[in-house]
C-alpha cells in the first residue's frame, strides 16, 4: 500500500491540500529490490537487480542534503523528474519500460531505490 499527501500554504497563493488515501499496488511478480546507489554527475542507468523481470512501482529517495538528482527516461534525453535533496518520489513505470537513467546536479548523490516487480 502507498499514500500520497501534499499541502500548500503560502501568502498570496490559494491553499491546496491533497490526500490520495491508501492505495494498493497489486504485484503479479514476487521480486523486490531495495538498494542504495551513488549517482554521479554523468548520467547512468539505475542499476536494477537482475532478478526483477517487469519493472513496476519505483521509489527514488535522494539521501543527499544539498544536491538534487534528475531522473531521465533514457540516455541522452532531457530530465523528467527532479528529486530534491532529502526528498522522495513514487513512480509507476509503464509496461515495457526499461531502466531509467539518473544524473546528479552538482556533486554525486547517494540515492535509495525501492522497486516492486509488476
Amino acid at each position: 500500500m502507498y499514500r500520497v499527501q501534499m499541502s500548500l500554504s503560502k501568502s498570496g497563493v490559494p491553499a491546496v491540500s491533497y490526500d490520495s488515501g491508501f492505495r494498493q499496488f497489486t504485484m503479479s511478480g514476487t521480486e523486490v529490490g531495495d538498494w542504495v546507489q551513488s549517482v554521479g554527475t554523468n548520467e547512468e542507468a539505475i542499476a536494477f537487480p537482475g532478478d526483477i523481470g517487469t519493472l513496476g512501482l519505483l521509489v527514488v529517495e535522494n539521501l543527499d542534503a544539498t544536491n538534487f538528482v534528475v531522473i531521465r527516461t533514457g540516455t541522452g534525453v532531457s530530465g523528467l523528474v527532479k528529486v530534491l535533496p532529502g526528498h522522495a518520489v513514487l513512480l509507476l513505470l509503464a509496461a515495457g519500460a526499461t531502466a531509467p537513467f539518473a544524473i546528479a546536479d552538482t556533486l554525486a548523490c547517494r540515492c535509495r531505490f525501492i522497486l516492486l516487480e509488476a
